[in-house]
């Protein structure tokens, strides 16, 4: 059994049938992929394997507050997750998305890191109490990750592509840009952000981003 499959190549899978009568790959390919430094070993072993198997789509889902997950649900998979009707998980009495923009400082460079968003996101951290045992910030640059790191406070602060995998009760998703899509052009990488929080997510963008519309978002991967 391979678990988070959508994250292994086919050249790895290969090795794998040698030693497995049968294999089960579970995973998500609408997330992000493995990494490979060799340019012809990218192509995800399950995307290989659903040309000859038709994948079975487990459209119900248990992690995330009732309702939380609808968002990306749209956004990732054409509506089709629902959530489970289950007892086995504790669910929080109140779904909480809140979405913050903020205009960025012009002078600041578009790659550069966002100083306005990351005191955001701080006082957010301790106006909603989280802990860090269960929370995570989460950005989608190295650059702005730094700011946390040499802050001292947040050593819950990850990028979005170190974070596929792990879930947490609270996420703050610190865009860290001032202008532009940058890395968010990819919709995979909007689904893994998305979906590491089981009851409260923020989202802090740039005012220039807030009205995109996630077919825009596509349109610009493209």
């Amino acid at each position: 059994v391979v678990d988070e499959a959508g994250q292994v190549l086919e050249i790895y899978g290969q090795h794998l049938a040698k030693y497995a009568a049968q294999l089960l790959l579970a995973g998500d390919v609408a997330q992000l992929p493995g990494h490979s430094y060799l340019p012809d070993e990218h192509f995800p072993l399950m995307r290989a394997a659903s040309t000859s198997i038709t994948p079975v789509f487990l459209n119900a889902q248990y992690r995330q507050n009732e309702g939380l997950a609808k968002l990306n649900s749209c956004l990732s998979y054409n509506g089709m997750v629902h959530d489970a009707i289950s007892n086995i998980l504790p669910v929080a009495t109140t779904l909480q998305f809140i979405l913050v923009l903020f205009e960025p400082d012009r002078q600041e460079k578009e790659s550069s890191p966002s100083k306005r968003s990351f005191e955001l996101a701080s006082a957010l951290w301790h106006e909603f109490g989280f802990k860090k045992d269960k929370a995570r910030i989460i950005t989608a640059y190295a650059k702005q990750k730094k700011l946390y790191n040499r802050d001292g406070r947040y050593t819950v602060c990850e990028v979005i592509d170190a974070v596929q995998g792990i879930e947490v009760d609270d996420t703050i998703i610190d865009l860290g840009r001032n202008h532009g899509v940058g890395f968010m052009r990819d919709p995979r990488r909007i689904n893994v952000a998305l979906t590491r929080a089981r009851h409260r997510l923020i989202l802090i963008v740039h005012e220039g981003l807030g009205p995109v519309s996630y077919t825009h978002l596509r349109a610009h991967e493209t």
